[in-house]
């Protein structure tokens, strides 16, 4: 049987080798050779047999010694030989690592710098306003994103314009192969005028007809109510300002495509890409995904998201 009863494993053997050593000391009867538990009766052992000082009590209670008998300083050996005690507390939170590098976009870059509200082209109480929506109900809601270009006018006298003064500048109008864009109406738009809506414009020198300067229109007609509708542009419902409107026939009496405008044209360069709405009816809606051949212009609320093809 063990000489001792200790649950600490480690710290019994520890003891047990302090007391072969302390007994081995007084005894010359056993000089020279290995002390082995046969050699000592169970439960013979007690605290006056020990070194001095190796345990607190005269004679041990409970007939084998464990770690409360013995001394503060036999039981900081016997610790640092135990097992290892529970982990302490948690330390404090590091510092902030350095912030990793950006990921890559794709081919989807933010645009806003360029797209703003064109302020000499605004009249009256005409308004412009990135906006998150307009929404109606579970099913409905923008082509892209969740936001929107939203446009006001409140009379007749009023006019918004909204877009890009930099981007488009000096590029060929007969590079413009397509145009399209969504729009959200509502009935009070209707009721005011069946065709009461915003559009797309682009602000153009003809070099041509003796005029440097022509807005290109796309008019669009009888949008549904409370929903987001497509609106292509390949139809004869573009007219144009001014001198040139009426060199080249393609004036609010005689619309004419895009084709036929940018033949009547050839060498005309661009100025700016506009969405607005022109002075006529008040009108409260917006316009999504405008495109221009490749490029998709997302207007979202926290800016002009270009997607290329």
């Amino acid at each position: 049987m063990p000489i001792f009863n200790s649950t600490h494993s480690r710290g019994v053997i520890v003891l047990a080798a302090a007391a072969v050593l302390a007994v081995g000391a007084g005894s010359g009867a056993v000089a020279g050779s290995m002390i082995t538990g046969k050699d000592i009766k169970n439960r013979s052992i007690e605290a006056q047999d020990l070194a001095p000082g190796a345990v607190t009590a005269s004679k041990v209670e409970n007939g084998s010694i464990t770690l409360k008998d013995l001394s503060s300083g036999l039981k900081a050996e016997v610790g640092a030989a135990g097992a290892d005690g529970a982990p302490g507390p948690k330390g404090p939170e590091g510092p902030r690592g350095p912030q990793g590098p950006k990921g890559d976009a794709g081919s989807v870059t933010y645009s806003g710098a360029d797209w703003s509200i064109i302020d000499r082209n605004v009249i009256g109480n005409g308004d412009s306003y990135l906006r998150s929506g307009p929404s109606v109900g579970a099913d409905i809601k923008p082509p892209m994103g969740i936001g929107s270009l939203g446009l006001r006018t409140g009379s007749p006298e009023d006019k918004a314009s909204f877009g890009n003064q930099v981007d488009f500048a000096g590029d060929a109008l007969a590079s413009i192969s397509t145009v399209s864009f969504w729009e959200f109406t509502t009935g009070e738009n209707r009721a005011k005028y069946v065709d009461n809506a915003a559009s797309v414009s682009m602000e153009i020198n003809p070099n041509k007809y003796g005029s440097g300067y022509s807005t290109l229109n796309y008019v669009v007609r009888n949008l549904p109510a409370n929903a987001w509708t497509k609106v292509e542009t390949g139809d004869a419902s573009w007219y144009l300002t001014g001198a040139a409107g009426t060199g080249s026939g393609c004036n609010q009496t005689t619309y004419c495509t895009l084709e036929q405008v940018k033949a009547a044209m050839p060498d005309a360069t661009l100025y700016t890409v506009q969405v607005g709405k022109g002075r006529d009816y008040a009108f409260s809606g917006a316009i999504d995904a405008l495109q221009i051949n490749s490029t998709t212009y997302d207007f979202e609320p926290f800016g002009v998201v270009e997607t290329t093809d």
